[in-house]
């Protein structure tokens, strides 16, 4: 039997951006354009709803998203057994001990331009991810691409 875990917190993000790494010595990727979430192969840079205006609630789990448009799916290295979600100050703001070096994710939102739900879904089974193969970018219209 798997033990499924899962952290939940509801922040005024700062610059409307969360990372997800497998380590804080992670390479922080750029910001391009109009992606909503962009990539190296230790972090994942999220965008959320400007914490001017209002809360934004992020979940880490090892249990299927409860509900969302897919933002990103791919490996993230996690050197230290770990995957964290932090700030731009680099101030962790959850994490969920995953016992493996790599680690399948998938970052569903609620929202295609300012989520104010953010869920990471991680697997260290090898087995992948179930999810869609639509990938959710930020446009002007709001809607997913």
């Amino acid at each position: 039997m798997v033990l499924q875990m899962r952290e939940i917190i509801s922040v005024h993000v700062e610059k409307s951006l969360v990372f997800v790494a497998g380590s804080m010595a992670c390479e922080l990727p750029a910001l391009v354009g109009n992606e909503l979430a962009t990539a190296t192969d230790s972090c994942v840079a999220v965008g959320t709803l400007n914490g001017a205006d209002g809360l934004t609630k992020i979940v880490l789990s090892s249990r299927p998203a409860e509900t969302g448009m897919l933002a990103y799916s791919g490996r993230l290295s996690s050197p230290e057994g770990m995957v964290s979600v932090f700030n731009i100050r680099l101030e962790e703001l959850l994490s969920l001990e995953v016992g493996s070096d790599e680690v399948d994710i998938a970052i569903f939102v609620n929202d295609a331009i300012e989520p104010d739900r953010v869920e990471v879904v991680v697997s260290c089974q090898g087995r992948g991810l179930l999810v869609p193969d639509r990938i959710v970018r930020r446009s002007e219209g709001g809607s997913a691409e």
